[in-house]
């Protein structure tokens, strides 16, 4: 998340964002969020062996569900809260959840799993001796 907040920071402080191109900056952020999966794999397999982890497929699971089920879950409620108040007869909500189910599945997983690889094949930190 908080690389998803610096990359719309980034673009916004490069004028990419106005109100005008709006839709550039929410291409930006639907192209750019599931390849920081990555970094979450990395990191999140780094802190868990230095706690002396193991169990690295169930890592590697909640690392990757977690974040994007939680906002999958939010955009749908939002989405339906809209589908009441506005009365509208098209099926939005279930169509956003799709898409972003399929970018979970198709690019979130496999790039969460190759970071907890690398991040679990590279040596452990170790603490500094005193």
């Amino acid at each position: 998340m908080f690389c998803c907040f610096y990359t719309t920071l980034l673009t916004s402080i490069v004028g990419a964002y106005s109100p005008v191109n709006m839709q550039l900056q929410i291409g930006l952020l639907t192209a750019v969020f599931p390849f920081f999966s990555l970094v979450n794999g990395y990191l999140s397999a780094r802190i868990y062996k230095f706690f002396n982890g193991t169990k690295w497929i169930l890592l590697t699971l909640l690392s990757s569900s977690f974040l994007p089920l939680f906002l999958a879950g939010s955009l749908f409620v939002i989405d339906v809260c809209e589908y009441i108040e506005t009365n509208r007869a098209a099926m939005v909500p279930i169509s956003d959840v799709l898409v972003l189910v399929v970018l979970w599945f198709s690019l979130n997983v496999p790039l969460t799993l190759l970071g907890c690889f690398i991040g679990f094949s590279s040596q452990t930190i170790e603490t500094p001796v005193k």
